[in-house]
């Protein structure tokens, strides 16, 4: 599940990092010709030391298992935060982490562009669609705390019939979302890593996908009847922005919460899209989980 990460140690001998590296280089400043930091790789993982600081980036998933295709299950974050200690000889557990991605990778029934097609937005605003230069069809919605994405992964590797969906959060700043998370080792706790989990499925439920229909059930007040015909008359993105423009912001909030309420109680979801993206989300997630 840990994806890109960028993790931070202090150490009282950089020198010996130095000699684990696969390759080093030095940089130097160009007027001055004094160095400036030290950088290497180790199984694909770039490391830069600066003083004693070590500063260690890339896919901890693609370090493990050699590329990020398939699920990469707790235990084996488990292991491959152990297996780069015994690498190198520090203690990665203990490193501070402040950003990150958490995903995961599964194989779905039809091609995910058309998936990735009906998602038109995300908490009723659009979608970003990725560059096409990046090799991969996706589409994001980042903020300032945080970006969730979600691409073709077999576009992504020139294997488009493998049908792969990947969706990952990745954290910008860790002082504005999941703060509880400092170090790798907060990241390996189960009880966080349920957490994680609960995050993906939550976001999921924020995706709002073109052509949903919302079905009118015997006992509902006529207040959610009333969302109930505007949902499927407008569509959720025009009626969210419509109360976040005429509400205060704590009316708003409470409107919000009764419409995705009503969303989730009243989709008419029998072969849906939505259905079926989120019960295979949920199914790969917990196996993530508990193996």
């Amino acid at each position: 599940m840990l994806d890109n990460a960028t993790m931070v140690l202090w150490v009282d001998q950089p020198e010996k990092v130095l000699g684990m590296l696969d390759v080093c280089h030095e940089v130097k400043d160009l007027l001055t010709g004094q160095l400036k930091y030290h950088w290497g790789k180790v199984d694909g993982l770039r490391f830069t030391i600066n003083g004693k600081k070590v500063k260690i980036q890339n896919s901890i998933h693609k370090y493990f298992l050699k590329d990020n295709t398939g699920l990469f299950t707790l235990k084996q974050n488990d292991l491959a935060v152990e297996k780069l200690s015994d690498r190198i000889h520090l203690d990665i557990a203990t490193a501070a982490i402040p950003n990150f991605e958490f995903g995961v990778t599964f194989k779905v029934a039809e091609s995910p562009t058309s998936y990735l097609d009906k998602m038109d937005s995300f908490k009723s605003k659009a979608f970003v669609p990725f560059d096409s230069c990046f090799n991969r069809t996706n589409i994001y919605y980042q903020t300032e705390a945080y970006r969730y994405k979600l691409y073709n992964k077999g576009y992504e590797i020139g294997d488009e019939l493998l049908n792969l969906i990947r969706i990952e959060i990745k954290r910008n700043s860790k002082s504005k979302y999941l703060p509880h998370i400092v170090t790798v080792s907060d990241f390996l706790q189960k009880d966080n890593f349920a957490g994680l989990v609960r995050e993906h499925l939550k976001m999921f439920d924020k995706v709002h996908f073109s052509g949903s229909q919302f079905q009118i059930r015997n006992g509902l007040k006529a207040n959610d009847i009333s969302l109930i015909l505007a949902l499927n008359g407008v569509g959720y993105p025009l009626m969210r922005s419509t109360f976040k423009k005429h509400c205060t912001p704590k009316n708003y909030e409470y409107h919000s919460k009764r419409i995705r309420k009503v969303m989730r109680e009243s989709l008419l979801e029998q072969n849906s899209p939505r259905k079926y993206l989120r019960e295979e989300l949920k199914e790969n997630l917990l196996y993530i989980l508990n193996n």
